[in-house]
């Protein structure tokens, strides 16, 4: 098994922070039916996924696979995607908790 060192940034917190101001009052309700209501709490669960996206897809970059970009767009309730965070080029699905 390789074994590979990816670095996060400061630059990729503010990404995974922004994401996650952005996103968290979308998110609220999806959140308080599984027994979470703390606005802090929330935001960071969101910048810590973020931050995993950034990590996954900077690794499988290091490794030569090919991926999707991580999705930082904010969306709709009703137009929010369940699909997979990462593609490769070879169909691949990842999803990133």
């Amino acid at each position: 098994m390789k074994s590979i060192v990816v670095e996060l940034k400061k630059k990729d917190l503010e990404i995974a922070k922004q994401f996650a101001e952005d996103r968290v009052h979308l998110s609220i309700d999806h959140y308080k039916r599984r027994g979470q209501g703390s606005l802090d709490k929330i935001t960071h669960d969101i910048t810590t996924g973020a931050l995993g996206e950034i990590g996954i897809h900077r690794a499988f970059k290091r490794l030569g696979i090919k991926a999707s970009a991580p999705d930082f767009n904010v969306y709709e309730t009703k137009k929010k995607s369940y699909d997979a965070d990462i593609t490769d080029n070879t169909g691949n699905r990842f999803h990133c908790k």
